[in-house]
């Protein structure tokens, strides 16, 4: 995904299916596997994704990920040849607080109204002990102008599902 911000490029991608991602999903039960594989068949194979991505990418570019060991590893990965900067906590996922690593049934059945309301009326409703849409939302874009303040002209983030949709609807206004 590339979106302009000001007179910066910013080059926005999901981290990779490495090996460190495979160890954590791992720990996960077994259907969040089977999802990641049906709306990632395309990553069964880490190198050629990375390779993939890395030829698409300016070569020139500076690169920064979240914190999180997830994005930094695609982001190491990537560097090669391109100016690291330092990871930013900021464009971290939403914080789903009570509900990480737990299936939408299991939540839905818990508390069906408020994960309905979560995903369906986003915006300051949020998840017991996470972060809601808004706050996201306040985070990332602190973390875009920080980003468009400096002097790299493309900068590519390795992120996540949340932050990008926040950069996406920076951009689309």
């Amino acid at each position: 995904l590339l979106i302009t911000v000001s007179a910066a490029l910013l080059w926005l991608t999901s981290y990779a299916r490495n090996e460190l991602y495979v160890q954590a999903v791992q720990k996960q039960r077994q259907q969040v596997e089977q999802q990641i594989t049906a709306l990632s068949p395309d990553q069964t194979d880490p190198a050629a994704t990375l390779a993939r991505l890395d030829a698409a990418l300016p070569a020139g570019a500076a690169i920064l990920s979240s914190d999180l060991q997830r994005a930094v590893a695609t982001a190491d990965a990537l560097s090669r040849g391109r100016r690291r900067l330092a990871h930013e906590p900021r464009l971290r996922e939403i914080n789903f607080g009570a509900w990480e690593e737990r299936s939408f049934d299991a939540i839905e059945a818990a508390t069906p109204r408020r994960i309905r309301a979560f995903w369906e009326e986003a915006g300051d409703v949020r998840p017991p002990g996470g972060e809601s849409w808004n706050e996201l939302g306040q985070r990332v874009r602190a973390a875009v102008a920080d980003l468009m303040a400096g002097d790299a002209a493309d900068i590519v983030v390795v992120a996540h599902f949340g932050p990008i949709l926040t950069v996406l609807q920076l951009a689309l206004g």
